[in-house]
């Protein structure tokens, strides 16, 4: 066994490419895995660690129906007797271009609940006896340069401050405080134009078991405007808004993964190949089959441990860069988060890793059981190699079939799982994978006889050589086509997606003017516009229309629902895309009969127009008629389009966050922009004012940048399949290197054999690339119907858009002809001598 070992050391010496472009597939894959588990893991660990740190010692919250809570209920609560409960007022602004959390407390009554927000020296008392005064995160003060003692200016909820920094948080001992500003209850109040009310109330109750003595007496003194919901529910909503936008990123890793292991096994088998007449020596000199199965494994092993080592360290610094496109892509869709350095931690690289080795165990389990299970005898025989390849392409397309039929089973009889989707999902293109080595022959064959009377002798020679050569280009090439397959179904997908959200967006935004309140950051805050400003702009003479709305989020013990409220006068026409709806449904609408909910909201609650659902009021609960279904690309949980006057009805709140602005026939649209625009610039409060057309590209932008991790999951997958063609070919002109030494010996000269070797890469390639438009399309109707449904609920038409099969037809010539240069390259210059020597 020591001799075997070290023949297979001498082996990879003579061919360190192999090895290392092994490595480097293996290492690209668990990379990209381990960056994704990074940003995504790292990003829910901060914010898991953020919200544990802010709610400190609570149990339960009382939120108020409509959003904010009087603080009143506060007091009678206090006066009731009551004490474990704490008022809170939490709002978001923005200071040297980073958004800032900010949090209003009682120091008074803050005992027990958040005793380790204190500051470094300074005593929380300090915050009451001096107005505007502020703790602040030490991380988050010498980023923005600012220490105690000094004025930090900010702005929050269109208001323009500066707070007194008293002292800073130690952000050493308290995780998960990075980007908190904490300030005196009242004085976040004024900050966030909250005077008199308050965000929530936090409760402390003994056991914080509903049936509880404790639990049931404070529900019953609550009033019906108001509810006590564990204190963890609000993190658990804010959780399962992104865990579906986490899963498919690391659905696109694992899928890179997948083509890294297809390199493993394209290495690992002609590895085998290769040394077919040595492990038949080795079997007549004693060694066992689970010597050799061993010796196999081992080297797979090896290089599996190699390729995840060089993965952490290259998928740490990728997940420093993709971190910043996640945290920005869930503030985009869901809740600001302020992450600014990657958490690494054991478990992460352990989730990362593992799925590396155990790839590379997989994918050489094949080979090594070949080279294991075959009788020294037939080893010795070329015969023999290529009857068990012709012979492993049958069971291969076999095995197809096989997983085909299981991802129909999987993708219709689950219904709803999203992990049963991608499963069905990655069967498919497993079963695409088996069945590429069966269809290559089949389609070279027909190249061959489109070009017998007019190829030259180099063509014919090229093509005649893929049958032959399948066994070792066929596991490449079955790599490079699921690599551009992914990047046709990705780019299918989200072209169709773009399209159908520009097409949301024009019958959407129809007003010629948006004014709104600036954004708090966070959906559990809504905006406010300024009530003197929203006269000073309808006041305007060129405004002859307008719509009211509202963001708010209606908190229960079951979960969050958004709500948009939604003034919407008689002289206005609905925009909304109804996807089914009650007959009459606007007039209903307009007459406060009902409301609309979004396909997201339908799909996650199982309802449809005509059904009920309860929502939460100052009166207790109600229901209300669904009279509608509306196509939204919002919010991937789904929202509920109330009229505003249904609203009033139920809800003491008459507050607006954003106009839309209808201006009258002939009015320049520029120039009433600008003055609307001056018109806020000289009120003490902020607001911002956009044209139609503004906010239509700025909302294009945002949907650009979530696709952007996706993209570059899609290029490092494209990297992988040209390692895998390129070890491919170095592989089969090494095993030909006699054969091209004859032919040069007949008259071949070094170009010809330098065009052989490409026109065969070439062909490989575009092959492959056919093979991926069709399994592209049915990939992106999978994303489209299957995966995007599951997710978010959203659906879409397909759009089969010609650039992206056109680009990814050229990324499969391409990357066979680049990775096949080299290989040509050496192939022209060997000596025919020295490569006849042996024979």
């Amino acid at each position: 066994m020591s001799t075997a070992v070290l023949a297979s050391i001498r082996y990879y010496g003579r061919h360190p490419w192999q090895l290392i472009l092994a490595v480097f597939g293996i290492a690209l894959g668990s990379g990209m895995v381990i960056a994704i588990e990074l940003a995504t893991g790292g990003a829910q660990r901060a914010f898991d660690r953020s919200l544990e740190t802010l709610t400190g010692t609570a149990t339960h919250r009382i939120v108020g129906h409509g959003g904010a809570i009087d603080e009143e209920i506060y007091v009678a609560l206090r006066l009731a007797g009551f004490r474990n409960i704490a008022p809170l007022v939490e709002a978001y602004g923005r200071a040297r271009g980073e958004t800032l959390h900010l949090l209003g407390v009682d120091p008074f009554v803050e005992g027990g609940f958040r005793d380790h927000l204190r500051g470094g020296r300074g005593d929380a008392g300090e915050l009451i006896s001096r107005p505007t005064s502020a703790f602040i995160s030490a991380a988050t003060a010498a980023r923005l340069g600012v220490s105690p003692g000094a004025a930090l200016p900010i702005e929050i909820g269109g208001r323009q401050t500066a707070l007194t920094i008293i002292d800073t948080l130690d952000s050493d001992e308290v995780a998960g405080i990075d980007g908190l500003v904490l300030t005196d209850i009242a004085t976040a109040q004024e900050l966030a134009g909250m005077i008199g009310r308050l965000s929530w109330i936090d409760v402390r109750l003994p056991g914080g078991e509903a049936d509880a003595p404790e639990h049931r007496a404070l529900a019953g003194a609550l009033p019906a405007s108001v509810a006590l919901v564990p204190a963890e529910s609000r993190g658990h909503a804010l959780r399962q808004m992104a865990s579906a936008f986490h899963t498919n990123l690391r659905a696109m890793s694992l899928l890179a993964l997948l083509v890294g292991s297809f390199l493993v096994y394209s290495t690992m088998r002609f590895a085998v190949i290769q040394r077919r007449e040595r492990f038949g020596l080795m079997r007549l000199a004693g060694v066992t089959r689970r010597g050799v199965l061993v010796i196999v494994l081992c080297e797979a092993l090896l290089i599996g441990a190699l390729g995840t080592l060089l993965g952490l360290a290259g998928g740490i610094i990728l997940g420093e860069s993709l971190l910043g496109l996640v945290t920005r892509t869930i503030s985009d869709l869901y809740f600001t988060q302020t992450v600014t350095q990657l958490e690494i931690a054991p478990e992460m690289l352990l989730r990362g890793a593992v799925p590396g080795i155990l790839a590379t165990l997989a994918a050489a389990l094949v080979p090594a059981r070949e080279a294991a299970t075959a009788a020294p005898a037939a080893v010795l025989r070329r015969s023999v190699l290529e009857e068990r390849s012709r012979l492993g392409a049958r069971r291969g397309g076999a095995l197809a079939m096989l997983a085909f039929g299981m991802a129909i089973v999987l993708l219709s009889a689950s219904d709803r799982s999203l992990l049963a989707a991608f499963a069905g999902l990655f069967l498919f293109v497993l079963g695409i994978a088996l069945l590429v080595p069966l269809i290559i022959p089949l389609l070279v064959k027909c190249c061959a006889a489109a070009v017998r009377r007019s190829g030259s002798a180099v063509v014919h020679l090229a093509l005649a050589g893929i049958p032959a050569s399948i066994s070792r280009t066929g596991v490449a090439v079955a790599a490079l086509t699921i690599a551009v397959a992914a990047a046709v179904g990705v780019g299918l997908m989200i072209a169709s997606f773009r399209v159908a959200v520009d097409d949301w967006l024009q019958a959407t935004l129809q007003a010629d003017i948006y004014v709104s309140a600036p954004s708090s950051g966070s959906r559990s805050n809504p905006v406010e516009l300024d009530a003197a400003i929203q006269q000073r702009l309808l006041d305007h003479p060129a405004v002859a229309a307008h719509t009211t709305g509202r963001l708010i989020n209606l908190e229960t013990a079951a979960g969050v629902t958004e709500l948009f409220v939604l003034g919407l006068p008689a002289d206005v026409r609905p925009w909304h895309r109804l996807s089914e709806a009650l007959p009459d449904a606007w007039a209903r609408f307009r007459a406060g009969d009902g409301v609309l909910v979004s396909q997201p909201y339908a799909w996650h609650h199982r309802v449809a127009a005509g059904d009920r659902i309860t929502l939460p009021t100052r009166h207790g609960t109600e229901s209300f008629v669904i009279l509608a279904v509306y196509r939204d690309y919002r919010s991937g949980q789904g929202q509920v389009l109330m009229p505003r006057s249904l609203y009033l009805r139920i809800q003491d709140d008459a507050a607006i966050g954003s106009l839309g602005l209808y201006l009258a026939p002939g009015a320049d649209a520029e120039a009433v922009l600008r003055e609307l625009r001056d018109a806020v610039s000289t009120s003490t409060a902020m607001a911002r004012v956009q044209s139609g057309q503004d906010l239509r590209a700025l909302s294009l932008t945002i949907f650009d940048r979530t696709f952007t991790v996706t993209e570059v999951l899609r290029v490092l997958a494209l990297l992988a399949a040209i390692a895998g063609m390129l070890g491919a070919m170095l592989a089969l002109q090494l095993e030909r290197r006699a054969v091209l030494a004859t032919l040069r010996t007949l008259g071949m000269t070094p170009g010809d054999v330098f065009r052989l070797v490409i026109v065969q890469t070439g062909v490989l390639g575009a092959l492959a690339g056919l093979l991926a438009l069709p399994t592209g399309i049915i990939l992106a109707i999978l994303l489209v119907k299957v995966i995007n449904l599951r997710s978010f609920g959203w659906t879409m038409p397909i759009g089969f858009d010609a650039a992206v099969l056109t680009e990814g037809l050229a990324a499969a010539l391409v990357t066979a002809l680049i990775a096949g240069v080299y290989p040509a390259w050496r192939a022209a210059r060997a000596t025919p001598a020295a490569a006849l020597r042996n024979e």
